[in-house]
């Protein structure tokens, strides 16, 4: 079967990530990305050029699945999980005051911030908000 331009483009749109995009997906910095990346644990789908117009897409599916295992690592490896979730995008934090202190800066550039908690001892999953932890979301941009 042979695509035409507007169906590869669909496919591109629907299926592949920029190096940023897999960042937030994953909720890694450029720094734990690269290394998932050098390790093999995630591997472009496209890798073309060199240096400076190199160019790299990683595919939906591959970066998912690697953001499901990372999760499930991070809640075997550590008592607490605060993860701030800004505008649909997660990233894990290991402190309460961290999860504040981001939070607190990205309500003034976002429509919507939340923090989910997991605690590993009993599985507790729970919200932090602004005035202490709920089973309800509060927006922190409200």
């Amino acid at each position: 079967m042979t695509m035409n331009k507007e169906e590869i483009k669909k496919y591109i749109d629907a299926n592949l990530l920029t190096k940023q995009e897999a960042m937030r997906a994953t909720g890694q910095n450029i720094k734990g990305f690269d290394q998932t990346v050098a390790s093999g644990k995630l591997q472009p789908f496209y890798d073309h050029g060199e240096g400076r117009s190199r160019v790299r897409l990683y595919h939906r599916d591959d970066v998912e699945a690697y953001a499901r295992q990372a999760e499930k690592r991070r809640r075997e490896t550590y008592k607490e999980i605060w993860t701030v979730v800004i505008d649909g995008h997660k990233r894990p934090v290991y402190s309460e005051d961290d999860a504040r202190k981001i939070a607190e800066e990205a309500a003034f550039k976002s429509n919507k911030v939340y923090i989910e908690y997991y605690r590993a001892a009993d599985g507790q999953e729970a919200f932090f908000n602004p005035d202490g932890y709920g089973f309800e979301s509060v927006n922190w941009a409200d």
